[in-house]
């Protein structure tokens, strides 16, 4: 599994949860979290499950950018806002 495959997955899904990700890929979460924050870095994909969210309550809008209690909540949800092919813009 490579970060690519990832990426590939999320562009094609649109939105995907980390536990639908470590199932497919047959990865614990922890490992396809630190791939999700690579994502997360490059503008791809954003978490919808924020800091800001009633599942967290703290409020401070960092989820894709390493939260601690984002990495406590069970299952993030992640959205996919990059690039899917060469140029193109994934339409909502």
């Amino acid at each position: 599994m490579l970060l690519s495959d990832i990426r590939s997955y999320c562009a094609e899904t649109g939105q995907v949860s980390l536990q639908e990700l470590s199932n497919r890929f047959e990865t614990e979460p922890e490992a396809i979290r630190g791939m999700m924050d690579a994502l997360a870095q490059k503008g791809m994909i954003r978490c919808l499950t924020d800091a800001g969210s009633p599942a967290c309550g703290l409020g401070c809008s960092r989820c894709t950018s390493g939260c601690a209690s984002l990495r406590s909540m069970p299952d993030a949800i992640y959205e996919w806002i990059g690039r899917t092919r060469r140029g193109d813009r994934h339409r909502s």
